[in-house]
């Protein structure tokens, strides 16, 4: 017995010292990568060698403990990105890696124009498709939101340049000489930024999420050794981050600033450890476990 446990011992060193070597750089270039490149180099070699355009593509070629590499163009990256399970993992050595090198993912679109309805004294009424959590931006900057202590409150009473939600809608207060529908207008449209579900030594950094209407990163379910540093969470709906079931989150030298209701929201038995962050003085929320 003794010597077919070293031998299964063995065997499991020798499948992970096997694995770790095939771990390898995915390429990843929004303006000038196409998806039907392999993603094996920075810049187009040939026909097939070359950047894939999107992350989306990358994580579907990628395998545990791989690199994703993205190049910064200048242009955000308009994406939703879903890491589950073994494919999107790593080891406690080499973990399953997102590098930013500063790119924005992005989850804003374009206020639709003729959602815009003028109301009175500088008010405007603007309806989405989807209700609940909002952030909107003017010409790429963030608008404030102005949250009422109580329902007892008149439409009146709306701050100038702020909005609130209304009766299923948004009411906007503006100046009386400004017209939205022919300002550029985006709002946080796409739900999250990262998913994480059920993974095991990942690391993002050096990457911005900005613009999701409920969270920047959820992780989720059973995910364990999860790191994120250097990255921006900011401007998202809901929370920065969310972290749910047994998950465990390590968020290092970043910036989780001016999201819609928390920095970071714990639920469940969810763990966090923080380490030089700013948080811009909004700490995070912890909710208490409920026991059957």
């Amino acid at each position: 017995m003794i010597h077919a446990v070293r031998l299964v011992s063995v065997t499991l060193v020798v499948a992970l010292v096997a694995a770790t070597a095939d771990a390898r750089n995915i390429y990843v270039d929004n303006q000038n990568g196409s998806d039907g490149n392999n993603g094996s180099a920075a810049e187009i070699e040939t026909r097939v060698s070359g950047p894939v355009q999107t992350i989306r593509r990358a994580l579907k070629l990628a395998v545990r403990a791989d690199t994703i590499v993205l190049r910064n163009t200048g242009e955000p990256y308009a994406e939703v990105l879903n890491l589950v399970g073994g494919q999107h993992s790593g080891f406690p050595t080499e973990p399953f890696t997102i590098v930013g090198n500063g790119a924005v993912l992005s989850g804003v679109a374009t206020v639709p124009s003729d959602g815009w309805q003028r109301q009175r004294d500088g008010l405007w009424r603007l309806s989405l498709t989807r209700k609940g959590t909002y952030r909107f931006f003017r010409d790429g900057l963030p608008v404030a939101e102005h949250v009422f202590a109580s329902r007892d409150w008149s439409p009146a009473e709306l701050p100038l340049d702020h909005w609130t939600s209304h009766r299923g809608a948004v009411l906007f207060h503006f100046d009386d000489r400004q017209t939205p529908i022919t300002e550029s207008w985006t709002y946080a449209a796409a739900e999250l930024g990262i998913s994480l579900v059920d993974v095991r030594h990942v690391r993002i950094v050096d990457l911005q999420i900005v613009g999701f209407r409920v969270d920047g990163v959820n992780a989720d379910n059973n995910c364990n050794d999860v790191v994120l540093e250097s990255v921006m969470l900011h401007n998202n709906g809901h929370a920065g981050l969310s972290i749910g079931g047994t998950s465990q989150v390590s968020v290092i030298n970043s910036q989780i600033t001016d999201n819609g209701r928390h920095s970071i929201l714990i639920t469940e038995r969810g763990g966090l450890r923080l380490e030089d962050c700013e948080l811009n003085g909004v700490e995070p929320t912890v909710e208490p476990v409920v026991v059957p």
